[in-house]
Parts: C-alpha cells; structure tokens; sequence
C-alpha cells in the first residue's frame, strides 16, 4: 500500500461470531502488518450476537491494550432489519446520544456508522 500512496489507509472490519475473539484480533493484526489501518464495528446494528459477545471481540481487537491492533471503533446507529436483504432504521435518539458520548480512553478513533441515521438528518437522507 505504500508504493502507492503515501497516505493512511483504512479499512472497516466487522465481526458475526465465525471465529474465536482471538482469532479475529490475529486476523486484524495480519491486515495491520501489511500497512492497512483497521476500524472495527460494534456490531450493535445488525445485533447477531449479545451485547456480552461483542464486548468480548471489541476487547480482544480494539481495545486499550498495546497488542489490540484496531485503530478505533465504528458505532453503528441503526437497528437492521430481518430478512434476507439489508434494511435499517435509526436506533432511538437517546440511544445515539449516548453513542455519540463515547470515547476512547486512549485516543483511539471513534467513528460511527452511518451519518444517515443521525437525528438531524431525518427527512434530509433516506434510509
């Protein structure tokens, strides 16, 4: 990725229980070596696994230790919907506010995903 640009590069990764917390932060760590930075989604939206679950993988890949090799986190404010293809609708406003509030305790990014939902995009940007 270097050779090309000299500019950071991300990518965002999420996680729906298919492997071991371990074995994702490895994962992300083999994509951190090769010069990609990492984002991780909480995983909240799609809601696939329980909310101690995903503690678990956010732990292990993003992290305050020096070895979580994620640069941050993505908060997702939406709720998907069921079915086959991928809807969504914005998670309750205080929800998003609490969201919003959140930081990392050691610069980490935060992020979130996706400004559509956000309160004051309702009526501007469809979803």
């Amino acid at each position: 990725i270097s050779d090309v640009s000299a500019k950071p590069v991300y990518i965002s990764s999420f996680f729906a229980g298919n492997m071991s917390p371990d074995g994702y932060r490895q994962l992300l760590e083999h994509v951190k070596a090769t010069g990609v930075n990492v984002w991780v989604q909480d995983g909240s939206g799609v809601d696939k696994l329980t909310a101690e679950q995903r503690e678990r993988y956010l732990q292990a890949s993003a992290d305050c230790q020096s070895s979580a090799p994620a640069s941050g986190i993505v908060y997702e404010l939406f709720v998907a919907g069921k079915g086959k293809t991928f809807t969504a609708k914005p998670k309750p406003d205080a929800e998003i506010a609490s969201l919003l509030a959140k930081r990392s305790s050691c610069g980490k990014d935060t992020l979130y995903f996706s400004l559509r939902y956000l309160p004051v995009a309702h009526g501007i940007l469809e979803y």
